[in-house]
């Protein structure tokens, strides 16, 4: 009989194992590998009917921190566009504007491209706000 915490003498040595667990001893026939096989085996039925764990780790927290910023700035992106596409509309209506086609035709394709930017900044939004 022999105590060590040294796993790989204990395994090489070791034809049983007694473990003292919750005030009581609980003896594995065979080497180190084999007990914690069978402690393996003992555990994985009750921790399958356990929730899943709410702990997140440093990566998931990060990547949580950059949605939340990437949201806040694609809201803000939305609004300044929403009010660039309106000043835009607005000067369609300016007879200096309507009355020349060239300068029309400028204010129209900025209204155009303004709005493929507001799609694609509202789809990220939707996207990022989802998950």
């Amino acid at each position: 009989m022999f105590v060590s915490h040294d796993r790989y003498f204990v395994n090489a040595v070791a034809t049983t194992i007694v473990e003292l667990e919750n005030k009581q001893l609980n003896a594995y026939v065979g080497n180190y590998d084999d007990f914690v096989n069978s402690k393996n085996k003992s555990q994985e039925k009750p921790q399958q009917s356990k929730p899943q764990s709410t702990y997140r780790t440093a990566k998931q927290r990060a990547e949580q921190t950059n949605r939340a910023k990437r949201v806040k700035e694609l809201e803000t992106l939305i609004t300044q566009l929403e009010s660039e596409i309106e000043f835009l509309q607005s000067q369609t209506a300016l007879s200096v504007i309507a009355s020349d086609y060239a300068k029309l035709s400028v204010v129209v394709t900025q209204i155009d491209e303004k709005n493929k930017q507001l799609e694609q900044a509202i789809a990220e939004w939707e996207q990022l706000s989802q998950e």
